[in-house]
């Protein structure tokens, strides 16, 4: 499994958009654990696993078809018509932030010299299964994308707008600290959002979002 498709957008607009009077398809696959899900009765973690040998065979498959992947800036480029993009672009996003995108995930990608986009949960760094704070600054500086995917991983369309500013809001502040630069790139977990939250997530500083 690849996980599910995303969409993407500005932050102030989770619809799709054009550019120079083109459509522009760019397809966002979403992954989350690299790893063999070793828990019996774990029906959710199994879904949400792709084995690293078949990762790495879904990295060959891509390279074979010729395929590019992109980051979010490039991908906002191309949507202000500022930049054209590569020959069969795709964008490969994980969520959460988990140690197996530094173990395990970064060196096939690197070895593809592909890039992915990591949405990191900021309060979860260091717990058992996510990355420290370390791997985190270690894959930005390998090349991968870090975004954020607030504090705790909470679904923002249903919380009061204090509660998800702060979440919003300060999820960027400390990847940006811990990075010591800009973090522009925002995941709505759990795919939730409304037009308040994307209101936020704008006045926030970040430039895109994207949910599923």
């Amino acid at each position: 499994t690849t996980g599910t498709k995303r969409t993407t957008g500005p932050a102030f607009a989770a619809l799709p958009m054009r550019s120079r009077g083109q459509t522009l398809i760019v397809p966002i696959l979403m992954y989350h654990y690299i790893r063999v899900d070793a828990i019996p009765g774990d029906q959710l973690g199994f879904r949400l696993s792709v084995t690293p040998a078949n990762f790495k065979m879904q990295m060959d498959y891509l390279q074979q078809l010729g395929a590019t992947t992109i980051t979010p800036t490039q991908l906002l480029a191309a949507l202000s018509g500022k930049a054209s993009l590569p020959p069969h672009p795709v964008m490969l996003t994980f969520d959460d932030g988990y140690d197996n995108f530094a173990t395990v995930a970064t060196p096939i990608l690197i070895a593809h010299h592909f890039v992915g986009i990591d949405y990191v949960v900021s309060g979860f760094l260091g717990r058992n299964g996510y990355m420290t704070a370390e791997q985190v600054k270690q894959v930005d500086a390998e090349g991968m994308v870090i975004g954020a995917h607030t504090i705790s991983h909470v679904a923002l369309a249903k919380l009061s707008v204090p509660i998800a500013w702060a979440q919003i809001n300060g999820s960027k502040i400390q990847l940006e600290q811990l990075l010591g630069h800009p973090v522009t790139d925002f995941a709505y977990p759990y795919g939730s959002y409304s037009l308040i939250t994307v209101a936020l997530v704008a006045k926030a500083g970040f430039r895109d979002a994207v949910t599923t």
